[in-house]
């Protein structure tokens, strides 16, 4: 935001604040009128998993009739060309059948279309949507489906000779065309079994299936079953094969209580095989025949783990957040920095603001927070009666609560000159002056220096780059009342990229006003509660992207006017925070971890339902626990915009709490070893706090 360039540190304009000024210690308003309390709807701690993907049956002939092969397929996209998809299939005259159901994301039309090499037909609920079988006819086909809901698909393809092909996409109006994936596709499995849990346990074998080379043994007449039982510890993809067989035999996947997960049921003497995704626990294997036999057989197996994100620590998202203060305008609302500005930033939280300036009075506030654990990034501007003369002079006076510098503010607008030069020329050769200054004194050459903001973008192509005088980038994206990340990735981001020779970008500032009435059309006013939905997205969104630090312009409204430069604070003039203020600090008091500590955990997991606009991020704490992160990428207003969104857990899960910072900083819901939590979630973000077991 440019600064006044009537007003300095001595000329700030003056008015008479509030002498009963509601300050730090004042209660916390009810949560009611902060935020609605969602739903969130069920958690189950019985979910058994079977295979995520299609069921695939293979045919050695192209009228699906000589079966050789069941497995699971992850999707439709194979480019097998002139090779044979498995050992256990022909080169040429195969077929294939798949089934299953496909959940689809978004309540809306979709287009399927279908590619092969040579025939394909696909199915929808029974309703034939695509058949290039006997003859040609379309590769598309529209249905409406509604998001969450299982449909059952079929799809059958042959070869003939020569390269083979199939793929399988889709399209709506939401959803980009692409390749069905994997986790929208779910495998038939039967989930009853007539044998008894306990028997099956009783006769199992113990195997390590995660080092398995292979088993050899065999069936008989008088043994026709075989069981092996194994443990897994986590998500994990297995592919499970039987073959030397003289005899036919089938392959189950069962889990502990004996309901069967996934068979393998093929005619001939070929070879069996199984694949799936499960999560963690005990699982058997089943090696059979329906009739006597006498065969002896070789098992092996392949797993992968997947389904795995590996966590953020959450620390480092903390860290990445920061405020912009006015310290220096002791005539405006920050003048009472002893009982608001100070207490209610440590309230806050947050562990780095953004000031500048030469007032003496400043650099002993910069000093104090110091002792609390906020630090500062100072802006070096000559506006400000700052120069590469006495820049190092003034860090000096700050230190150690100086943790970084900047360059000029905004010098891209206005008329301002250095040494008789405007802009683009005074603004590079001031940056170059000030950067050789900082480095060149043995106390602050470790600084890291900022490159100058802009406060457009494309205004960085006269400038050229600026990265030999710089150490980070960095970034002013306002997005006018919108979306956080709104033009972020198309134009803010490549641009300052660009002048800063693509060094790690700080955004020193980005944010929202308040000032309703104030008609300026390129930055619209937002109300406080939409503000408090934006305002922790923008962090969020941020650093999703890989930006080092953020900085919200800004923790105080100046004064009491109902323009948009005095409305852009989390606390309004007389002191009273604003409901952004208590978004933000519930965030960090549910996030906050030790300063430095470290986490690189894996969760895994899966999110179906309405996941449209869904954004989320996960982050683990030192003493391990994981926090998955949610929000609705979408236009908020003052009214709550929610979607029903069911995590699957497969990662072994002691306990699990919700959170909803806009409401507070306590849990909404507690559940003990649950598999899948379904919420509500908003357009702000809610937390799933996760334990995994020991």
């Amino acid at each position: 935001m440019v600064l006044d360039p009537t007003s300095t540190q001595g000329e700030i304009g003056s008015f008479s604040l509030p002498k009963n000024l509601t300050a730090a210690l004042s209660t916390d308003p009810n949560p009611d009128t902060l935020f609605p309390l969602l739903n969130v709807v069920a958690a189950s701690s019985s979910t058994t998993y079977g295979a995520i993907g299609l069921k695939a049956e293979y045919f050695n002939d192209a009228d699906l009739n000589q079966r050789s092969l069941i497995r699971t397929d992850p999707t439709i996209d194979f480019n097998w060309g002139g090779n044979s998809p498995t050992q256990a299939v022909n080169r040429d005259n195969f077929s294939v059948r798949w089934t299953g159901q496909i959940s689809p994301l978004y309540s809306e039309s979709y287009t399927f279309s279908a590619e092969a090499d040579d025939r394909i037909r696909v199915w929808i609920n029974d309703q034939l949507l695509i058949d290039r079988w006997d003859v040609p006819s379309d590769r598309n086909s529209t249905i409406n489906l509604d998001a969450g809901q299982n449909y059952d698909l079929r799809v059958e393809y042959a070869e003939f000779g020569g390269d083979a092909s199939a793929k399988l996409y889709w399209a709506s109006p939401s959803q980009t065309r692409e390749i069905i994936p994997q986790s929208q596709l779910k495998s038939p499995f039967i989930s009853t079994n007539t044998n008894s849990g306990a028997a099956l346990m009783g006769d199992a074998r113990d195997i390590d299936i995660n080092s398995l080379t292979s088993i050899n043994d065999s069936l008989s007449s008088e043994n026709l079953s075989d069981f092996y039982r194994f443990t897994l510890t986590q998500s994990t993809a297995i592919n499970v094969t039987i073959g030397n067989l003289a005899a036919n035999v089938d392959l189950k996947l069962l889990n502990e209580r004996g309901d069967i997960i996934s068979t393998s049921a093929n005619d001939g003497t070929m070879m069996e095989s199984i694949s799936a995704v499960l999560s963690a626990g005990t699982y058997m294997l089943q090696v059979f025949s329906g009739q006597p036999v006498n065969t002896q057989y070789v098992m092996t197996s392949a797993i992968a783990d997947t389904i795995r994100e590996r966590a953020r620590p959450a620390d480092t998202f903390i860290d990445s957040m920061g405020i912009n203060t006015h310290l220096r305008y002791t005539g405006l609302s920050y003048g009472r920095f002893d009982d608001v500005v100070e207490p209610r930033l440590k309230e806050l939280g947050l562990r780095h603001i953004r000031d500048g300036g030469n007032d003496p009075n400043l650099y002993p506030k910069i000093r104090r927070l110091a002792q609390s654990g906020i630090k500062t990034t100072l802006i070096m501007d000559p506006r400000d009666g700052v120069t590469p003369d006495n820049a190092v002079s003034l860090i000096k006076a700050g230190m150690p609560g100086i943790e970084a510098v900047e360059g000029p503010n905004e010098w891209d607008v206005g008329n301002m000159t250095y040494k008789g030069a405007n802009y683009p020329d005074g603004l590079r050769l001031y940056q170059s002056e000030l950067y050789r200054a900082v480095k060149n004194d043995p106390v602050t050459a470790k600084l890291p220096v900022l490159i100058p903001s802009m406060a457009q973008p494309e205004h960085a192509e006269k400038i050229g780059s600026l990265g030999e005088y710089s150490d980070y980038g960095n970034m002013h994206s306002y997005s006018g009342g919108r979306v956080p990340a709104f033009d972020f990735d198309r134009r803010w981001l490549p641009l300052t990229r660009k002048y800063s020779d693509n060094k790690t970008i700080i955004v020193t500032e980005t944010g929202y006003h308040n000032g309703i009435n104030d008609r300026e059309t390129t930055h619209k006013a937002v109300t406080e509660q939409v503000s408090a939905k934006y305002i922790p997205r923008t962090f969020l969104e941020f650093f999703n992207r890989g930006i080092k630090r953020t900085f919200l312009y800004e923790f105080l409204d100046q004064r009491p006017l109902p323009d948009s430069e005095n409305n852009y604070g989390i606390i309004r003039h007389d002191g009273t925070p604003k409901p952004a203020f208590y978004a933000l600090r519930n965030m960090i008091r549910v996030l906050n971890d030790k300063p430095g500590s470290t986490a690189s955990g894996s969760l895994s997991y899966y999110f179906s339902g309405d996941v449209k606009d869904l954004r989320h991020m996960l982050l683990q704490k030192s003493n391990g626990e994981f926090y998955l992160v949610m929000w609705l990428n979408s236009e908020s207003t003052e009214a709550t915009k929610t979607q029903r969104v069911t995590v699957n857990l497969l990662t072994p899960t002691k306990e699990a709490a919700t959170f909803l910072p806009n409401r507070s900083d306590s849990a909404t819901a507690t559940f003990s070893t649950p598999s899948r939590v379904t919420m509500d979630v908003p357009d702000a973000p809610i937390i799933l706090k996760v334990v995994p077991r020991a």
